[in-house]
């Protein structure tokens, strides 16, 4: 009897009342969950900092590059050559580089790049055209000049006006309508006079004399000497024609000549 109780009062301490089961807490999806969770957070920074180190890559890229450009020039230099395969009508080569040595000319050792162009084939002549209709007889053209007057708003010293044109009426005169071009040449303005020059060194006399003619000259007759007075010391500037210093004689004979033979009189002379 008292077993009887005891056992039904620890099987009433022992019943409780148990949740339905769509209430009772799931902890094995919470788990799946919060791992889903921490993946996704650790997939988010991975890719933030990829981000960012392609980001700081990209512009250090962008200095280098810059920097590099700035630096060294990028030259672009053509080479034309003549007929040579595959291009048998010639043609250009492009080359391209950087101007490492920065003296303006793109340097063979410089070439990057080389690029052939070659000229196209020659084609075939075309057709002879007919001939072109005669062209109207060209109409003269005319030029006049005028005196500009000192004292011109223009040319102050004066000077000379050019006019162009075409003599349209024929008149062979270039009548004012007919002008198409005008051109003033302006005389130099008068400069400030000069200082005066130095003095010459002094020069000497031209002298002219008369004296008989000699005897294997003519009988009857005088010699009129030319000359300067410029003799040595002694004898320049003395007022005498001496005899060292006559440059040219003319003779006058009063008589025929007569033709003998000829005798040297004065051996030496003459």
């Amino acid at each position: 009897m008292l077993m009887s109780r005891f056992m039904q009062a620890s099987t009433e301490n022992e019943v409780y009342e148990q949740p339905p089961l769509d209430e009772q807490p799931n902890h094995e999806g919470a788990t799946h969950q919060h791992q889903h969770r921490r993946w996704l957070t650790v997939v988010q920074s991975l890719t933030l900092i990829t981000v960012l180190l392609l980001s700081a890559y990209n512009h250090a890229l962008l200095n280098q590059t810059a920097e590099r450009t700035a630096a060294t020039p990028w030259l672009v230099q053509s080479e034309p050559f003549q007929s040579e395969p595959p291009c048998n009508e010639g043609g250009f080569r492009i080359h391209t580089g950087f101007d490492v040595d920065e003296n303006g000319v793109l340097d063979s050792g410089e070439r990057q790049d080389t690029t052939t162009l070659c000229h196209g084939l020659r084609g075939l002549s075309g057709p002879q055209g007919q001939a072109g209709v005669s062209g109207l007889d060209a109409v003269p053209q005319r030029m006049t000049t005028a005196v500009i007057p000192i004292g011109n708003n223009t040319c102050s010293a004066g000077g000379t006006q050019i006019q162009t044109g075409l003599d349209l009426d024929l008149n062979e005169l270039l009548d004012e309508e007919e002008v198409v071009s005008e051109a003033m040449l302006c005389n130099g303005v008068r400069g400030v006079e000069g200082l005066n020059g130095t003095h010459g060194t002094s020069g000497v006399s031209a002298l002219v004399d008369k004296v008989p003619a000699p005897a294997y000259v003519c009988a009857d007759g005088f010699v009129i000497r030319f000359g300067v007075d410029d003799g040595d010391e002694q004898a320049a500037n003395n007022g005498l024609l001496e005899e060292a210093e006559v440059r040219e004689t003319l003779n006058f004979c009063f008589e025929p000549l007569r033709s003998t033979r000829v005798t040297d009189l004065v051996p030496g002379v003459g």
